[in-house]
């Protein structure tokens, strides 16, 4: 049996009714596949692409340098250290 990436879907936009915030419902189908590249409650970075009018999305916790990374670390220590 053969099983392909769910890599599109429509999905809406749902606006908070008590702020202007909006949330972008991302479905099961997409969210449970193994090729999915985001975890639960992991930070993301959400920015808007205006030259091809895109909203997008990519891992924030990748996007950081390993300078960043080996500072988080350090800090980590001391903090654990203490």
């Amino acid at each position: 049996m053969r099983f392909h990436m769910v890599n599109k879907v429509n999905t809406t936009l749902k606006k908070s009714p008590n702020s202007k915030t909006q949330y972008l419902v991302i479905p099961a189908a997409m969210t449970q596949d193994s090729q999915y590249p985001f975890g639960e409650a992991e930070e993301v970075e959400v920015y808007i692409d205006s030259e091809r009018k895109e909203l997008r999305i990519r891992s924030a916790t990748r996007l950081k340098s390993a300078t960043e990374l080996q500072n988080e670390r350090i800090l980590s220590a001391r903090h654990r250290h203490k």
